[in-house]
Protein backbone atom coordinates (compact mmCIF):
# COMPACT_ATOMS: atom_id res chain seq x y z
CA UNK A 1 0.00 0.00 0.00
CA UNK A 2 1.45 3.32 -1.08
CA UNK A 3 0.83 6.75 0.38
CA UNK A 4 -0.78 9.39 -1.88
CA UNK A 5 1.57 12.33 -2.37
CA UNK A 6 -0.52 13.96 -5.10
CA UNK A 7 -0.22 17.39 -3.50
CA UNK A 8 3.36 18.33 -4.37
CA UNK A 9 4.77 21.53 -2.93
CA UNK A 10 4.37 24.82 -4.76
CA UNK A 11 7.62 26.37 -6.06
CA UNK A 12 7.91 28.99 -3.28
CA UNK A 13 7.61 26.26 -0.63
CA UNK A 14 10.21 24.08 -2.40
CA UNK A 15 12.76 26.92 -2.43
CA UNK A 16 12.01 27.96 1.13
CA UNK A 17 12.49 24.42 2.39
CA UNK A 18 15.50 23.46 0.28
CA UNK A 19 17.43 26.67 0.78
CA UNK A 20 18.18 25.41 4.31
CA UNK A 21 19.52 22.12 2.95
CA UNK A 22 23.29 21.72 2.51
CA UNK A 23 25.33 19.88 -0.03
CA UNK A 24 28.19 18.68 2.15
CA UNK A 25 30.90 17.76 -0.36
CA UNK A 26 31.72 18.44 -4.00
CA UNK A 27 30.78 14.92 -5.13
CA UNK A 28 27.80 14.22 -2.84
CA UNK A 29 25.23 15.83 -5.15
CA UNK A 30 23.25 12.67 -5.89
CA UNK A 31 22.99 11.78 -2.20
CA UNK A 32 22.03 15.41 -1.56
CA UNK A 33 19.25 15.20 -4.19
CA UNK A 34 17.78 12.10 -2.49
CA UNK A 35 17.82 13.97 0.83
CA UNK A 36 16.07 16.95 -0.81
CA UNK A 37 13.28 14.67 -2.00
CA UNK A 38 12.91 13.11 1.45
CA UNK A 39 12.86 16.58 3.05
CA UNK A 40 10.23 17.72 0.54
CA UNK A 41 7.98 14.93 1.81
CA UNK A 42 8.68 15.73 5.47
CA UNK A 43 10.47 12.42 6.05
CA UNK A 44 13.80 14.02 6.98
CA UNK A 45 14.29 17.16 9.04
CA UNK A 46 16.29 19.98 7.46
CA UNK A 47 19.40 19.20 9.55
CA UNK A 48 19.45 15.45 8.77
CA UNK A 49 21.94 14.12 6.20
CA UNK A 50 21.90 10.30 6.34
CA UNK A 51 22.94 9.81 2.71
CA UNK A 52 25.70 12.42 2.61
CA UNK A 53 27.10 10.90 5.79
CA UNK A 54 28.16 7.95 3.61
CA UNK A 55 31.15 9.56 1.89
CA UNK A 56 32.02 6.26 0.16
CA UNK A 57 29.03 6.94 -2.14
CA UNK A 58 30.53 10.16 -3.53
CA UNK A 59 31.09 10.03 -7.32
CA UNK A 60 28.87 6.95 -7.67
CA UNK A 61 25.79 8.69 -9.10
CA UNK A 62 22.57 6.72 -8.65
CA UNK A 63 24.37 3.37 -8.24
CA UNK A 64 24.07 3.24 -4.40
CA UNK A 65 20.27 3.61 -4.71
CA UNK A 66 19.10 1.94 -7.95
CA UNK A 67 17.05 -1.17 -7.29
CA UNK A 68 17.41 -0.85 -3.52
CA UNK A 69 15.04 -0.20 -0.61
CA UNK A 70 15.97 1.82 2.47
CA UNK A 71 14.15 2.77 5.64
CA UNK A 72 14.02 6.27 7.10
CA UNK A 73 12.21 6.04 10.42
CA UNK A 74 8.71 4.71 9.68
CA UNK A 75 9.15 5.26 5.94
CA UNK A 76 10.36 2.84 3.34
CA UNK A 77 11.89 4.26 0.16
CA UNK A 78 12.34 2.11 -2.92
CA UNK A 79 14.57 3.40 -5.70
CA UNK A 80 14.16 2.78 -9.42
CA UNK A 81 16.52 4.06 -12.10
CA UNK A 82 15.57 4.78 -15.71
CA UNK A 83 18.26 5.52 -18.30
CA UNK A 84 17.80 7.54 -21.47
CA UNK A 85 20.78 7.42 -23.83
CA UNK A 86 20.38 9.25 -26.08
CA UNK A 87 17.99 11.57 -24.30
CA UNK A 88 14.45 11.61 -25.72
CA UNK A 89 11.20 13.45 -24.99
CA UNK A 90 10.19 10.37 -22.96
CA UNK A 91 12.66 11.37 -20.21
CA UNK A 92 10.78 14.62 -19.63
CA UNK A 93 7.34 13.04 -20.13
CA UNK A 94 8.19 10.43 -17.49
CA UNK A 95 9.13 13.23 -15.06
CA UNK A 96 5.87 15.07 -15.72
CA UNK A 97 3.87 11.88 -15.13
CA UNK A 98 5.75 11.19 -11.89
CA UNK A 99 5.06 14.70 -10.63
CA UNK A 100 1.35 14.19 -11.26
CA UNK A 101 1.64 11.10 -9.01
CA UNK A 102 3.30 13.25 -6.32
CA UNK A 103 6.80 11.87 -6.96
CA UNK A 104 9.72 14.29 -7.32
CA UNK A 105 11.98 12.72 -9.99
CA UNK A 106 15.72 13.13 -9.61
CA UNK A 107 17.53 13.72 -12.90
CA UNK A 108 21.19 13.30 -13.70
CA UNK A 109 21.91 16.27 -15.94
CA UNK A 110 25.10 17.81 -17.19
CA UNK A 111 25.58 21.37 -15.96
CA UNK A 112 24.66 23.81 -18.77
CA UNK A 113 28.34 24.80 -19.05
CA UNK A 114 29.32 21.14 -19.61
CA UNK A 115 31.30 20.86 -16.37
CA UNK A 116 29.98 17.46 -15.31
CA UNK A 117 26.86 15.66 -14.15
CA UNK A 118 24.82 16.70 -11.13
CA UNK A 119 21.58 15.73 -9.37
CA UNK A 120 18.53 17.90 -10.15
CA UNK A 121 15.11 17.43 -8.50
CA UNK A 122 12.09 17.91 -10.76
CA UNK A 123 9.13 19.90 -9.44
CA UNK A 124 5.88 21.38 -10.77
CA UNK A 125 6.33 25.03 -11.63
CA UNK A 126 3.76 27.82 -11.75
CA UNK A 127 2.70 26.75 -15.27
CA UNK A 128 2.00 23.20 -14.02
CA UNK A 129 5.01 21.93 -15.98
CA UNK A 130 8.40 20.58 -14.95
CA UNK A 131 11.31 22.68 -13.71
CA UNK A 132 14.37 21.62 -11.72
CA UNK A 133 15.96 22.61 -8.43
CA UNK A 134 19.42 21.89 -7.09
CA UNK A 135 22.20 23.33 -4.97
CA UNK A 136 25.09 24.79 -6.92
CA UNK A 137 27.29 25.65 -3.94
CA UNK A 138 28.51 23.68 -0.96
CA UNK A 139 26.98 24.42 2.41
CA UNK A 140 23.76 26.30 2.94
CA UNK A 141 22.86 28.35 -0.12
CA UNK A 142 19.74 29.46 -1.91
CA UNK A 143 18.29 26.67 -4.02
CA UNK A 144 18.94 27.19 -7.75
CA UNK A 145 16.08 26.83 -10.23
CA UNK A 146 16.40 25.73 -13.86
CA UNK A 147 13.54 25.82 -16.32
CA UNK A 148 13.27 23.04 -18.87
CA UNK A 149 14.78 24.88 -21.84
CA UNK A 150 17.76 26.08 -19.76
CA UNK A 151 18.76 22.57 -18.78
CA UNK A 152 17.60 20.26 -21.57
CA UNK A 153 19.46 21.75 -24.56
CA UNK A 154 23.01 20.58 -23.73
CA UNK A 155 21.90 17.09 -22.64
CA UNK A 156 22.95 14.01 -24.60
CA UNK A 157 21.70 11.52 -22.03
CA UNK A 158 20.04 11.45 -18.64
CA UNK A 159 18.95 9.09 -15.93
CA UNK A 160 16.00 9.46 -13.58
CA UNK A 161 15.98 8.13 -10.05
CA UNK A 162 12.45 7.51 -8.83
CA UNK A 163 11.90 7.47 -5.07
CA UNK A 164 8.67 5.67 -4.12
CA UNK A 165 7.66 6.06 -0.49
CA UNK A 166 5.59 3.86 1.78
CA UNK A 167 4.49 4.69 5.32
CA UNK A 168 5.27 1.58 7.37
CA UNK A 169 3.27 3.00 10.27
CA UNK A 170 0.10 2.84 8.16
CA UNK A 171 0.40 -0.90 7.55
Amino acid sequence: MSTDFSSVLVPAKIFSLLSGHEQKREYSCFQSAVEMVLKSHGILKIHEYPEQNISENDRRGFEPFAGKTKCYGNWEASFEERKFEPITDKAIEDGRALLKEGIYPIYSFMWPDGSGYHGFVGFLNEMNDISFVTKNKLGTSVAKRFNLMEIILPQKKTEILIVRLRDLGAI
